[in-house]
Formats: structure tokens, sequence, C-alpha cells
């Protein structure tokens, strides 16, 4: 459900950057200039390897879980309704502190916003979060309840100390918004899961974008 729900906005984010942007649109964006950054070396393949590593982790979570292979259109549309739901949160946190970053345009601001919803929610949540109960959990046989809590508040704090690479200058009060933000959001990917976390990201996103 998850996979199917997500792969409109893949489409809408790649194929989006190949009109109102450059090739590069994966690498270019400051939020998503260092996920780029760490294929770098693989060259050209860079930019298109992303989506194929979200589908790659999501098809071995459902190996791995034995789940059904049958895709609920109730489900997937339910999705989209609740992921602008558990926006709101977001929206409460994102007053208590000035924004940060603005768009330099609607298209390319919602661009963007897609973009890093779903990559950033990969790094941080199916990547750190999932991997560590896949390996810790599923593989080792540790309890999963404090390896689930454990990785989703350490994936917050690295979530929220990721947007303070370059340049930016460290502000705590940023910090601690963006890491209850950051915990906020595993919490969602426990309990609702990825895709739910990802479109709230990208819900929240696209309203920081156009406001």
């Amino acid at each position: 459900n998850s996979l199917v729900f997500l792969l409109p906005l893949m489409l809408l984010f790649h194929v989006g950057t190949v009109f109102f942007g450059s090739m590069d649109q994966l690498k270019a964006p400051e939020d998503l200039k260092r996920f780029g950054a760490l294929m770098v070396g693989i060259g050209p393949a860079a930019n298109y390897l992303p989506p194929f590593l979200v589908v790659g982790m999501l098809l071995l979570m459902q190996f791995a879980r034995h789940e059904k292979w049958k895709v609920r259109k109730t489900a997937v549309l339910g999705m989209t309704a609740e992921s602008i739901l558990w926006m709101a949160p977001l929206v409460a946190m994102a007053m208590l502190a000035p924004r940060l970053l603005l768009a330099a345009s609607a298209v390319s601001g919602v661009l963007l916003a897609v973009g890093a919803g779903i990559y950033e929610e990969f790094l941080f949540r199916l990547l750190l979060v999932g991997g560590a109960i896949l390996l810790l959990t599923n593989v080792l046989g540790i309890r999963r309840s404090p390896v689930a809590v454990l990785s989703a508040i350490f994936a917050g704090i690295a979530f929220s100390l990721y947007h303070f690479g370059g340049p930016r200058q460290f502000m705590f009060s940023a910090f601690v918004i963006r890491a209850l933000a950051g915990i906020y959001l595993g919490g969602l990917y426990l309990f609702r899961g990825f895709g739910i976390a990802v479109g709230a990201h990208v819900a929240y996103d696209i309203y920081a974008a156009l406001t």
C-alpha cells in the first residue's frame, strides 16, 4: 500500500524536475544536496538510484514481514486524507519558531517539498529506523519496542542535525523543534507506516513553501 501510494509522488518529483529543473535536480536543492553527495562517486547514475533504493527497501521489508501482496484501494485513498490530517501537528510545531527557508518560487518550492519529503523520510525513517528494526529485531532477535523507540529518537536527532550541514549556523531552538518533528515523524512511521510519514512530511513542506 505504501509503495502504490508513493509512486505518484515519486513520478511527480522525478518527471517534474525534467521540465522545471535540471537533470541534477536531486543534488541541486539545498535540502537534498547532501543526499546526492553520498552517492556522487557513482556518477550520473546517482540521480536515478534513489527511487530504486526506496522501492527496493520497501520490497525487502515486505518479504521480511511475510505480508500479503494485495493492494487495498481504500487504504491508498485513505492514506492521502490521513497524510493531510497528520500534517496538522507539524504546522503547530512550525509556529513555535520562525521559518529558516523560503521557496525560490512556487513550482520549485513544491518540487523541493515532494523530493525532500520522500528522500528525507527514506534516510531517517525507512533506512535508520526500519533498518535498525530489520537488523536488530528480525535478524538478531532483540525486542522490538526498545529498538523502535531508541532508533526513532536517534533518527529524529540525526534528522535535525542534517539540516545544519554546510554554511548554516546552528541554532539550538531550531534544533529542538526539528528534532521533535523528526521524532514525531518517526512515531508516524512506526504506527502508521512509511507512506503516511512521507505524505505528512510532503504536505507540510508544500504548505511551508506556499506560505
